[in-house]
């Protein structure tokens, strides 16, 4: 590889893959602590009204109130399936844990760029990039589509990403 192909590679791919891939596993990681804390809130004052009016009302033969503290009791105990089920909170963690696994990678990338001019990159520099970016996407968590679209991830591979297929509306003429 000459000095123009890996300084193209450097600053047109792989530094701004890492850069993007980094804040979009921060960006997707707020968004499920997000989740999970407005569950949470929701289970918890679900919870809290359905103890403390049962407890207030003991006694009481109103049938209506006590459908109305069925209904919360059920509605907070599906809730809390569901935040149990989907992980928000296991899947927040794995995605900060996936953005700053990234950061020295953008670090590295960045150093390299800044001393281009003067040092030139060996292969041992590229090689040992190209296995820390692999390693890392291994081990990150999926990065939903949307999102991989939303921050351009797409545009950072040399090969262009297959356009996503539509599906064939099929009409019947008669």
């Amino acid at each position: 590889m000459t000095g123009s192909e890996e300084h193209t590679l450097l600053t047109e791919y792989w530094a701004p893959r890492a850069r993007r891939t980094e804040a979009v596993h921060y960006r997707i990681a707020t968004i499920y602590a997000r989740f999970h804390d407005v569950l949470s809130l929701a289970i918890v004052v679900f919870s809290a009204v359905t103890a403390s009016t049962l407890f207030a009302n003991l006694s009481s033969t109103n049938a209506s109130l006590k459908i109305a503290v069925a209904t919360l009791s059920v509605v907070a105990a599906v809730l809390t399936g569901i935040d149990r089920s989907v992980g928000y909170a296991k899947r927040s963690e794995a995605h900060r844990r996936a953005g700053s696994d990234w950061c020295p990678i953008v670090n590295k990338t960045e150093e390299i760029i800044v001393q281009l001019p003067a040092h030139p990159v060996t292969d041992d520099q590229i090689q040992s990039l190209e296995t820390a970016m692999a390693e890392t996407t291994n081990k990150s968590p999926y990065i939903p589509e949307h999102y991989f679209r939303k921050y351009g991830l797409a545009e950072t591979y040399l090969v262009p990403m297959p356009r996503r297929r539509r599906r064939l509306r099929l009409e019947w003429r008669q």
